[in-house]
């Protein structure tokens, strides 16, 4: 669940920016010949993903959290979380970031730069898609997805005998 809220929220926020951008700030800088370029990096090891910040907000949120919710999420989910997130961080992680850095010295230097600039193969092939699904689709496609990596689950679904017993509220 923490793990999915995450993943959401940053795809979420970068689909938001780039509205902003494209309807906003680009047009209100137009008639003073300003040029609004944007760069859509997928997910590269630049630094910006420190791994120890997030396995720290982690246990933040953790121990934030009610006694009761530990006890639904299990005692142990902290840790299966986090092991989740360091394991797939070091296989969804580019090491070769210089497709960011190409995009960002063509944006300054070219005389006519493209105005989106999506760079790296899951940018082009799994966010952009994801971003054009409706909200109740991509809610679906990351429970696939987070299923079938092996995500960990909340203990509480396990109670009644598998996951698969547990009904979904539908608001």
């Amino acid at each position: 669940m923490l793990l999915q809220s995450l993943l959401s929220r940053r795809i979420s926020t970068s689909s938001d920016v780039e509205r902003d951008l494209e309807s906003d700030l680009r047009h209100e800088l137009q008639p003073y010949g300003v040029t609004v370029v944007e760069v859509l990096p997928g997910s590269f090891r630049t630094g910006l993903q420190i791994l120890q910040s997030t396995l720290k907000s982690f246990d933040t949120v953790w121990h934030r959290a009610s006694q009761e919710m530990r006890d639904e999420f299990g005692s142990n989910y902290n840790d299966e979380a986090k092991a989740f997130l360091t394991k797939m961080q070091s296989k969804l992680l580019a090491n070769d970031f210089t497709w960011v850095v190409d995009a960002y010295f063509e944006s300054i230097v070219v005389n006519r730069p493209k105005l989106l600039h999506r760079v790296g193969w899951d940018a082009l092939f799994k966010f952009y898609p994801y971003s054009l699904l409706p909200v109740r689709l991509q809610l679906i496609v990351m429970k696939l997805l987070m299923n079938a990596a092996g995500a960990p689950l909340p203990s509480i679904l396990w109670k009644n005998g598998s996951p698969a017993n547990f009904k979904e509220k539908s608001f």
